[in-house]
């Protein structure tokens, strides 16, 4: 055990004496191998870049793909209907009366309605005013 501590020893001395001896060489190293080092993370960095460049340029191609064919699924669609009227045109007429009538009946019932209830607080109205003269004369 002894001797193996002595080798180890030996040889971290004998480090030592060869980098002492080199400390002229050492400096240049030691420069050239940090910056070997920044360039190949600067190597790394630019190509991260550059891969977020090009799947930003894709995602924005794939938007404009996207926009474009919802665009032309709602022209589609739209032209539908222009044909689906075109070849209805017989039966549209028809149906277009019964529709428009339909709507003024709904709407008619709503009116009447307002106005039977107008005339339901109008009653209740007068009958409040009726008993609050009432009551003001009798004071």
């Amino acid at each position: 055990e002894q001797a193996h501590r002595s080798k180890m020893q030996a040889a971290v001395m004998s480090k030592i004496a060869m980098r002492w001896r080199a400390r002229g060489v050492d400096p240049a190293f030691q420069t050239w191998h940090d910056n070997a080092t920044r360039q190949a993370r600067s190597r790394v960095v630019a190509g991260r870049i550059i891969e977020r460049w090009r799947h930003r340029a894709a995602a924005r191609a794939y938007e404009s793909w996207h926009e474009q064919a919802h665009r032309s699924k709602m022209q589609a669609a739209v032209m539908s209907k222009i044909a689906m009227r075109w070849r209805a045109r017989g039966v549209d007429p028809a149906f277009q009366t019964w529709h428009d009538n339909a709507t003024r009946q709904a709407r008619s019932r709503v009116v009447a309605g307002r106005i039977i209830e107008r005339w339901r607080h109008r009653a209740a109205a007068r009958a409040y005013e009726s008993w609050h003269e009432q009551a003001h004369r009798s004071k």
